[in-house]
């Protein structure tokens, strides 16, 4: 079994080869993360554009929109009533 000094000094030893990123790396991952983040939110802002739509469609008796052989549509137009 390792000693407590030893493993410790082992971790060390181990660490030093690791570089903590700059500011201009940093700034990086901040700007794609703020890109993935703008990105999420157009795509959830259409995809509950798109359920709205066809819940109108739903209500309003359009055709295509409750297509029985689509389980999303039908979902949605069963849940559109209430």
């Amino acid at each position: 079994m390792m000693n407590k000094p030893l493993a410790l000094a082992a971790l060390l030893a181990a660490s030093c080869g690791a570089q903590a990123a700059d500011d201009a790396d940093l700034a990086a991952i901040r700007s794609q993360i703020d890109e993935m983040k703008k990105t999420y939110e157009q795509r959830i802002t259409a995809l509950e554009k798109a359920g709205r739509s066809r819940s109108e469609d739903c209500r309003a008796g359009g055709g295509s929109a409750c297509d029985s052989r689509d389980r999303v549509r039908r979902a949605t137009c069963a849940n559109a009533g209430g």
